[in-house]
C-alpha cells in the first residue's frame, strides 16, 4: 500500500499529460477540418472544384476522442469518483 502512495503522484502526473496530450491532438485534429472546409468552401465559391480526397480526417478524431475517454475513465476508477 506504501509503494501505491508513492507512485499515486507520478500516476496522477502522468494521467494528466495524456489527457492533455489526447485534448491537444483532439483540437489540433478540429482545427485542420475547420480549416479545410473553409479552403474548400472558398474554392468551390471562386469556381474551381477541388480534388476529392479520399482520407477523412474525421476517423482519426474519433480515434482520439475514444482514447480519451478510456483515459479518463481509468484515472476516475483509480480515484475512486463516480460520475
Amino acid at each position: 500500500m506504501a509503494l501505491f502512495q508513492s507512485t499515486l503522484p507520478l500516476i496522477l502526473l502522468l494521467a494528466l499529460a495524456v489527457i492533455t496530450l489526447l485534448a491537444v491532438q483532439m483540437v489540433r485534429l478540429r482545427l485542420e477540418l475547420w480549416a479545410n472546409r473553409r479552403v474548400i468552401r472558398a474554392l468551390e465559391q471562386a469556381g474551381v472544384k477541388p480534388e476529392t480526397k479520399s482520407k477523412s480526417r474525421a476517423p482519426e478524431l474519433m480515434a482520439w476522442s475514444v482514447l480519451l475517454l478510456i483515459v479518463l475513465q481509468i484515472v476516475t476508477g483509480l480515484l475512486g469518483v463516480n460520475f
